[in-house]
């Protein structure tokens, strides 16, 4: 059955104030901004996803990423002063 609009008088509802964009737009700017985990995706062969596969199956590892970080962390260890120092600079 469809909605009657025959009750409906016009002008029965005055409200207490109205509706303004701006306000809107201010309150969204001012909501503090979120830091998100953004996904990147890195092409690897094969033969590469394969060790990747083993490395998380030898250190009971579920993602991808710890077998890298792990990686990562592996080659700081054993990286020498001045390679360390390249290291930082490029991650700044």
């Amino acid at each position: 059955m469809a909605k009657s609009t025959m009750f409906r008088k016009a002008g029965n509802f005055t409200p207490k104030s109205s509706f303004d964009d701006k306000k809107l737009k201010s309150e969204v700017k001012k909501a503090p901004k979120k830091v998100e985990q953004h996904r990147k995706n890195i092409k690897v062969s094969e033969l590469q996803k394969k060790s990747i596969d083993a490395i998380k199956m030898i250190n009971g590892l579920t993602y991808d990423y710890e077998v890298i970080q792990l990686l990562a962390d592996k080659y700081m260890a054993e990286a020498s002063d001045a390679e360390k120092r390249k290291y930082n600079v490029f991650m700044e």
